[in-house]
């Protein structure tokens, strides 16, 4: 064996980034104005986050399965060109040109990531009722840069990131308040600096 092969660098594998999977859940905020909600995120996520707990009485009430860390984001859609989002099938199609009728102008989205794999079935279900709500579209698997491209498409700013039970607010103040996330079963983590 020569002294080459027992010394010489070793081209390391690039190893590819974890695939995730991503959900958008798009909203109709005028809709949602005119029930008498002027706060849209603050509708959805009175709405939205209880589905995310993990401490509910019963877990067929839960939309989804906590399985780990969970980085929403959410606006209003705000698009500087095309959109090319991505979606699973005909059905996800359809919500998308509802959702970006208009060029998205009546749109609010909320959209999370997480690095696993996750039935989002029993959460579409839960929320289909929900004033205002259109649909969801999925992207999986796809890793968490390309996620982040796509929320960049739409101007989506980091709002929270789920870690289990805590929630910690990645902007300059979240829509619910440290009394009313902890009612939901959840541990609150303001804002840094």
């Amino acid at each position: 064996m020569t002294l080459r092969r027992l010394f010489g660098k070793k081209n390391k594998p690039v190893q590819a980034e974890q695939a995730g999977s991503g959900a958008f859940l798009w909203f109709n905020r005028e809709l949602i104005r005119d029930s008498g909600n002027i706060n849209y995120g603050r509708y959805i996520y009175r709405n939205l986050l209880p589905l995310f707990a993990i401490k509910v009485y019963d877990i067929s009430q839960m939309g989804i399965m906590p399985l780990g860390i969970y980085q929403f984001y959410d606006g209003k859609a705000l698009p500087e060109g095309k959109v090319d989002l991505p979606v699973k099938d005909a059905a996800q199609a359809a919500i998308l040109k509802e959702a970006s009728f208009d060029d998205f102008s009546a749109i609010y989205v909320a959209a999370f990531y997480t690095n696993t794999k996750v039935d989002y079935a029993p959460l579409d279900k839960k929320l289909h009722n929900l004033v205002g709500y259109i649909g969801m579209t999925t992207c999986e698997p796809v890793s968490f840069h390309r996620f982040y491209e796509l929320t960049g498409l739409l101007a989506l700013p980091f709002c929270i990131t789920l870690y289990y039970e805590t929630i910690k607010d990645e902007g300059a103040g979240f829509f619910l308040g440290k009394e009313e996330l902890e009612k939901m079963g959840f541990f609150y983590k303001g804002a840094a600096g």
